[in-house]
């Protein structure tokens, strides 16, 4: 669909500054530890201690790196003719939030997480990434400004269904704006900063898993709550619909 690949690319756009830094910052350190490994084996006495945590840090690293990079292929891979497959629901937030993170520590803007289940997902994966990268986009845009700014995401399990909240320090968003929030084209964000599509979209494709997605007015903050079944329907499971 191409309206969810130009979302997809403005959503990238957004984050490219700080999945330069993401991937740089980490290529130094690695760098530098394995200089000091370098120059500890030249030298007479080799302190082997320093050398095997040099070594820890540099595979901390990698793997640091590894999750960006898999982050990146999962958000930006077309999956809108896959087949649903089983997913760690927790994998592909910790996978979609290497993504992000870069910024929101560069903005002072505060990430909590609360996973309370490791529960399975049928899904596809790069999808659900999609949803939850605009959500945390939003609540980013929305917070930036304030004196107190965090976004939480919550992650629990009903019954068969998996709840993702995504919260931020926001106070709620006005009833006259609440009602067209999920409409297409409706944005409340300044002109280039916002396709109005994110959220339209991300609703479709909620729905689309046989679950939904809304913006939950009971909260004290803003809140957008995702919800989805653990197993889909037979039917869907495949790609030309047949059981």
């Amino acid at each position: 669909m191409k309206l969810s690949k130009s979302m997809k690319m403005s959503a990238l756009g957004e984050m490219a500054g700080g999945l330069a830094h993401e991937i740089n910052n980490p290529l130094a350190i690695i760098s530098g530890n394995a200089n000091i490994i370098g120059n500890l084996i030249s030298s007479e006495n080799i302190d082997l201690p320093k050398i095997r945590f040099c070594l820890s840090k540099i595979d901390n690293t990698v793997d640091r790196i590894s999750k960006t990079v898999r982050g990146l292929r999962l958000f930006s891979r077309d999956s809108d003719q896959d087949a649903m497959e089983p997913a760690k629901i927790s994998t592909i937030i910790e996978d979609s939030l290497s993504l992000c993170q870069e910024r929101f520590r560069a903005h002072g803007v505060e990430i909590r997480i609360r996973i309370d289940t490791d529960a399975q997902l049928e899904c596809r994966p790069s999808q659900i990434s999609q949803i939850l990268i605009n959500l945390l986009s939003n609540a980013f845009d929305a917070v930036e400004s304030f004196e107190e700014k965090w976004v939480t995401v919550e992650l629990a399990s009903q019954s068969e269904n998996i709840i993702l909240r995504v919260i931020d320090s926001g106070k709620g968003i006005p009833s006259y704006i609440a009602e067209k929030v999920m409409d297409p084209f409706f944005t409340t964000k300044t002109t280039g900063k916002g396709t109005g599509l994110g959220l339209s979209i991300s609703k479709g494709i909620a729905e689309s898993h046989n679950g939904s997605l809304r913006l939950d007015g009971s909260m004290i903050n803003t809140c957008f709550t995702l919800e989805l079944p653990c197993k889909q329907p037979r039917f869907v499971k495949f790609k030309q619909g047949v059981a």
